[in-house]
């Protein structure tokens, strides 16, 4: 076989899209990185620098962040927690605000954390949650003061 210019061109070109075309199929559009139950924030800490370095493997990408309250529970904790996650990523782990997603999700029999990394913000997934509201039965006063559960 002669190799010419437009036998060369037709090579390159086949190996370009077969690439592209591999990378697209094994891309997701969301993926969940990692979940842990309960409010211990040491356990916390440690499950947001591995999401934080999860986040740096995909520049381009969103992390999205589902607390889902427990059963059982205070009023507020699954908005506490988000702002304390919140607190720690940006401020802590300087990720960029505009990156993150923090969505309360709702309530399961125990408190919940999901991370998922997403490539576009419309592609985050919704959250699912396993308790209806009025069935939940809160237990204690409300949090007013978030700062007070994301402290050793």
């Amino acid at each position: 076989m002669k190799v010419t210019p437009t036998v060369i061109a037709v090579c390159a070109a086949a190996l370009i899209c077969s690439t592209v075309l591999a990378g697209r199929a094994n891309y997701q559009d969301a993926r969940k990185t990692n979940e842990f139950t309960g409010v211990n924030w040491e356990n916390a800490m440690a499950n947001l620098d591995s999401f934080t370095i999860e986040m740096q493997n995909v520049p381009q990408g969103y992390g999205v962040v589902f607390v889902y309250g427990g059963q059982a529970r205070r009023p507020n904790e699954a908005d506490a927690f988000l702002k304390c996650m919140k607190d720690y990523l940006v401020m802590r782990r300087r990720v960029d605000v505009n990156r993150l997603i923090f969505v309360n999700g709702g309530y399961r029999d125990n408190v919940s954390v999901e991370f998922w990394l997403v490539r576009d913000r419309a592609d985050a997934p919704k959250p699912s949650p396993t308790i209806k509201p009025a069935a939940v039965k809160f237990k204690g006063r409300r949090i007013t003061k978030w700062r007070g559960l994301c402290s050793l």
